[in-house]
């Protein structure tokens, strides 16, 4: 009796842990969708974001002031140009800031392939020759030059920096040369890119071009396939298929280089008109002067406040 409840001691299976249930779910995270305010507030506080909106305001109560001088005493009209002063005077210590903030490195807008875009991965835009680099490097010192100038001037106005009349009125010319100077070597840098970009789309059509008729030929011949070997109509299809790829990344490149050609196209508006609000204040031209340079400051800021939108948008889908 002993020997058979031993046994049956022994016979019993040890306990096995639960099994594990057959189809395992994964919870794909849901991307956090930001709304208008909160897409405006992070432009905002990005230091290119705030300059751009600042400037646009800053240029478009100038040209309102302009148009409809009439409609304002003279009085509030006073009160609206200190407005645009206060302003502009914001934007220098604004940039100041963000300068001593970034040093040693401090970021500029010189090199117009900063800016990016959907199509722009799909087509990378061919690397800068060493004029290019150099006008990115002469953009770069006339913005820093322009901007202590600037600061300076706004310091020695506000009786913070002890310079004499002459040399503040020297420090303002240096700033409104600079600021010419870099839209010039902005249109040369905007102008060899773009020469650059039109040779690339020419060589990419040429191949595209290429590759659709050698696909026209292969269609043919495999139309007629039962004239020839089975061999040969694995090799025609293997080739068909090549050519359809590579014809769908050269139109996907063609693409690419047309959004960038039509952005250069921009860029090149942008720096003419800022170059003319230059010349007009280096030169101390007076012919239709607050005309000109109304219409020119706000064009200059409408398209500049567009760009650092679009590049804004681009980073926050990046993420």
């Amino acid at each position: 009796m002993a020997a058979s409840s031993a046994d049956k001691t022994q016979a019993v299976p040890p306990t096995l842990p639960p099994a594990l249930p057959g189809v395992t779910k994964f919870v794909h995270v849901q991307p956090t969708v930001l709304t208008t305010r909160q897409r405006v507030r992070r432009f905002l506080r990005d230091a290119e974001g705030r300059d751009a909106a600042l400037r646009l305001l800053q240029y478009t109560l100038r040209l309102s002031l302009y148009l409809r001088k009439s409609a304002f005493t003279r009085s509030l009209h006073v009160r609206l140009l200190a407005v645009v002063s206060a302003l502009a005077a914001l934007r220098r210590l604004l940039a100041l800031h963000h300068l001593a903030s970034t040093l040693p490195f401090p970021p500029f807008q010189g090199s117009i392939n900063d800016s990016s875009s959907t199509a722009r991965k799909a087509a990378q835009p061919p690397s800068p020759s060493r004029l290019s680099q150099l006008l990115s490097l002469l953009r770069s010192t006339l913005d820093l030059v322009a901007l202590l100038s600037d600061n300076l001037y706004l310091f020695s106005r506000l009786g913070l920096a002890p310079l004499s009349p002459r040399t503040t009125a020297r420090v303002d010319k240096l700033s409104d040369y600079a600021a010419l100077v870099a839209a010039l070597a902005g249109l040369a840098q905007v102008q060899s890119a773009r020469a650059k970009l039109y040779d690339l789309g020419r060589r990419t059509r040429r191949r595209a071009v290429a590759d659709e008729k050698r696909l026209e030929e292969l269609e043919f011949w495999e139309a007629r396939k039962g004239e020839g070997k089975a061999g040969d109509a694995v090799e025609r299809a293997s080739e068909e298929k090549r050519l359809r790829e590579r014809i769908r990344v050269e139109r996907r490149t063609l693409r690419g280089l047309r959004t960038q050609l039509s952005e250069h196209r921009w860029e090149r508006v942008r720096l003419v008109a800022e170059g003319v609000f230059a010349a007009y204040d280096a030169l101390d031209l007076e012919t239709a002067s607050e005309s000109v340079k109304s219409w020119a400051g706000v064009t200059s800021a409408s398209i500049e406040f567009l760009q650092a939108w679009l590049r804004h948008s681009a980073s926050l889908r990046a993420k």
